[in-house]
């Protein structure tokens, strides 16, 4: 009875073994007592004060794949209170950031992200680490490669280092083909420690298997066999059926057999 708001873990999609693919904590059981209100025109939430009394539970609800269909019905109405009242609050900025991206409009939403992040004084955590995901996504589809890499490094100023931003550096300076780069960021976001209580997303193998994989596959790249090696089984560690393990490592017993003269490689 002294519970004002109960937090659960939302999954968004599983994998093959049942274990979710992305991770959300959403609010699910609400005081009817306090009287908290559905507030904003789209993406409408129940408004509750942090300050009561929150528990935090482990139980989960899970969703299957959704119906990823862009549509701009969220766009229009977001358009229509911007026409009608001539501003947006900060929450609302985000949305339209988001909107405009889906829809392709990425100049826009460039401005409309960068007005969240100047107008934003709730210090939105859960909001920034998406925000600045899109941006980046945003700056890349307009050719700006160096604002792009700005964005995710920007978002360290906001909220603590995170394995979604952390692991699109990597694959930013992979891309490149700056490897010893990538694997500099690939090995901070396998040491990362996952935060238990959020309000943002956890994308649960980027804080972990992608990583491990991605460091074996480089250092093979590289000739370094024993690096990726050690690599490949702490991807199997985590995720041990995975399909793209025992690929990776004939290929690796390949790569041996061309040393035989090497014992530490064959130990």
């Amino acid at each position: 009875p002294d519970v004002d708001v109960v937090i659960t873990n939302y999954n968004l999609g599983v994998d093959d073994t049942g274990l979710p693919k992305v991770q959300f904590k959403r609010e699910r059981l609400i005081k009817r007592s306090r009287n908290y209100k559905w507030v904003e025109p789209v993406h409408e939430y129940v408004q509750f004060s942090y300050n009561h009394n929150i528990q935090y539970s482990d139980i989960a609800i899970t969703h299957g794949q959704r119906d990823n269909r862009v549509t701009d019905r969220n766009l229009k109405i977001i358009e229509n209170t911007l026409k009608k009242n001539g501003v947006l609050n900060s929450r609302q900025l985000y949305y339209y950031g988001r909107e405009l991206t889906s829809n392709n409009r990425y100049k826009e939403a460039v401005d409309a992200f960068n007005e969240f992040f100047i107008k934003d004084k709730e210090n939105s955590h859960a909001f920034y680490l998406t925000a600045f995901q899109d941006l980046y996504h945003c700056y890349k589809e307009l050719n700006d490669y160096e604002n792009a890499l700005k964005s995710l490094l920007r978002s360290f100023e906001y909220i603590p280092p995170r394995a979604e931003i952390i692991c699109k550096i990597a694959y930013f300076f992979k891309e490149q083909g700056k490897i010893d780069n990538a694997i500099y960021w690939f090995h901070l976001a396998l040491n990362l420690k996952k935060p238990k209580e959020y309000l943002g997303y956890i994308s649960e193998d980027l804080w972990g298997f992608i990583p491990a994989t991605e460091l074996s596959t480089m250092y093979l790249s590289q000739g370094n066999i024993k690096e990726a090696l050690y690599y490949l089984k702490k991807a199997s560690q985590l995720k041990p059926s995975h399909p793209i393990l025992p690929k990776l490592l004939t290929y690796i017993k390949y790569k041996i057999s061309q040393h035989p003269e090497d014992d530490a490689l064959t130990a």
